[in-house]
């Protein structure tokens, strides 16, 4: 027979009694009574206990969160993922206990038809199955509570831009990279030289046409405004850099277009338009400029814009820019052979990329290319084109970092979170996604969020924490959306809003985000902010069991549904 071993403060003894009482009823074997036989010790009596338990149940109340005792038998159950919280008095959980959702228990009268105790049972459940005697139960989900999770351990460079422990990345790059500061200089260089020996020659060839003695002032005029607008967009100032990066693009200039795409596809200083973004990254790409063809075969790589996934022409977009030296897309290849999306899968022409794409970025990173010097942390951390090397990594972020580079300080923000090439320090963290979430880094501002919902290295707060993940969310993260979702779902910092839930469930599902398509998936299986639907529940269900989800597959088979 299962056993559910009870955790709770000596001073909530009758609450704890009443709980036993009823689970007994329904069929369960519970460990709760703390009377110790003669002849053994405490520690050893509630060790072998919490041993053989097959769920934890701890009773939060104002007495039960400043017990040592009960945090640590609550720990355990964390640990071993059979852990179930209840709250018996309106108290915020402890830290480290937050993100699972509790019971509610407060005020209950014993009765085993409460919502709070019905509830309660199907959580029970999810962990160890049906008693004997709770058939009436058994159809329920096998976790009712939207999930939430800080965000995923792993980080996605911006060129990479990605989450912390919602789910773990499987690209490099999830928008287009960008151009670096030492590249963008050279090519200024290069314009301005041909301008001036454009000038030369129109001197020295004077004549009194005057569509020719205006072509170099055109010039001149179009690379001005180029200049001019990415000083604008360097500093942040997307609407002055809007009017004349488009002047430059619509006069012919390759990288202005490949700028403008990148405005209409990050909203900078635009409304958001995917479709427009492509039309510029093709139009530079087509001119043979390097940035555009990287990005235009990352929207042929994840289908956007109106264009249909296909793999074969993200990589002979790929391979274009490649063959310019750029490095990020010789890094793209690199994960196509890897994945063998398009290319027929080998890990040894995966790694050939990897290590040309590594030469390429450490090339640059000696130069002071704060993104180079990124990329180079991004590949010592995960080991691709180089030795996994933590402390190389914590190198190379800090340098681009210290150079005001927002991607990499929110990875040396995450470096510091989990103790990875540096002491652990939440202190530090929230110094680092502060600043990458102030320049406006969408994953910066989540995982700032999170340090507030978690209260690690700040004051715990719900209300800061949704104004990060707005932030984040609104800017079309993926991550944030699905923590704010979570928050409007509980009520958390803002007045609990289903709808709203389902709405930036639904906006971080659609982009693959698999806590999101669970939560989504419930929400449609419980008439929660939208029309109860089984076949939306199965179809969202299945893209996160496809992705590895362990309760949406769960759920899947208590459905009768395969994935």
């Amino acid at each position: 027979m299962s056993t559910i071993f009870i955790s709770y403060a000596s001073e909530d003894r009758p609450k704890a009694k009443q709980l036993a009482e009823v689970l007994e009823h329904q069929g369960w074997s519970v460990w709760w009574d703390r009377t110790i036989p003669a002849g053994r010790s405490y520690d050893e009596v509630i060790d072998e206990a919490i041993k053989k338990a097959d769920t934890i149940i701890v009773l939060w109340s104002g007495t039960s969160v400043k017990k040592n005792w009960v945090l640590e038998e609550a720990q355990d159950g964390m640990d071993r993922n059979i852990l179930i919280p209840v709250l018996i008095e309106q108290v915020e959980p402890p830290r480290g206990f937050r993100r699972i959702q509790a019971a509610d228990l407060v005020g209950w009268d014993g009765s085993s038809n409460a919502s709070g105790f019905v509830r309660l049972v199907h959580d029970i459940q999810g962990i160890i199955g049906s008693s004997s005697s709770s058939d009436a139960t058994r159809s329920a989900p096998v976790n009712l509570a939207p999930k939430h999770e800080a965000r995923v351990q792993e980080i996605r460079p911006v060129a990479p831009q990605s989450p912390i422990e919602i789910k773990i990345p499987q690209r490099i790059v999830n928008r287009p990279t960008i151009i670096t500061s030492s590249s963008r200089n050279k090519i200024l260089a290069i314009l301005a030289l041909v301008i001036f020996i454009v000038g030369l020659i129109f001197i020295s060839n004077r004549s009194s046409s005057s569509s020719e003695a205006q072509a170099p002032a055109a010039a001149a005029v179009e690379s001005d405004a180029y200049s001019e607008g990415m000083k604008h967009y360097n500093a942040g100032n997307y609407t002055e850099a809007y009017p004349l990066l488009l002047k430059a693009a619509d006069n012919g200039d390759a990288i202005a277009q490949y700028y403008l795409g990148k405005m209409y596809y990050y909203a900078l200083g635009v409304e958001k338009n995917i479709e427009d973004a492509v039309k510029w990254f093709r139009i530079s790409a087509e001119k043979g400029n390097a940035m555009g063809q990287n990005a235009l075969g990352r929207i042929y790589e994840l289908g956007e814009g109106g264009i249909a996934q296909n793999y074969a022409e993200a990589f002979r977009w790929y391979r274009k820019a490649a063959d310019q030296g750029n490095a990020k897309a010789l890094y793209n290849l690199g994960d196509l052979y890897k994945e063998g999306h398009g290319v027929k899968q080998s890990d040894q022409d995966a790694d050939r990329w990897y290590r040309k794409a590594f030469d390429q970025f450490r090339m640059d990173a000696s130069k002071g290319d704060a993104d180079a010097q990124a990329m180079l942390g991004w590949m010592y951390e995960y080991g691709k084109g180089v030795k996994q090397n933590d402390a190389e990594a914590v190198k190379w972020f800090r340098m681009a970092a210290e150079q005001g580079d927002a991607d990499a300080q929110c990875y040396i923000g995450l470096m510091y979170e989990n103790g990875k090439g540096v002491p652990k320090s939440n202190d530090e963290a929230v110094k680092w996604y502060r600043k990458s979430a102030e320049q406006g880094d969408a994953q910066g501002q989540s995982n700032l969020g999170t340090m507030y919902l978690d209260g690690k290295g700040v004051a715990q707060s719900n209300e800061d924490a949704v104004k990060w993940y707005r932030k984040s969310a609104e800017q079309g993260n993926d991550n944030g959306q699905s923590h704010l979702g979570y928050m409007y779902q509980n009520g958390k910092g803002v007045a609990k809003n289903d709808a709203e839930a389902v709405k930036w469930y639904r906006m971080a599902a659609d982009q693959g985000e698999s806590t999101a398509q669970y939560n989504l998936a419930l929400c449609y299986e419980n008439g929660q902010g939208v029309q109860k639907s089984k076949d939306d529940a199965v179809k969202w269900y299945r893209k996160a069991a496809q992705q590895g989800d362990k309760d949406a597959q769960e759920n899947l088979k208590r459905l009768g549904e395969t994935w």
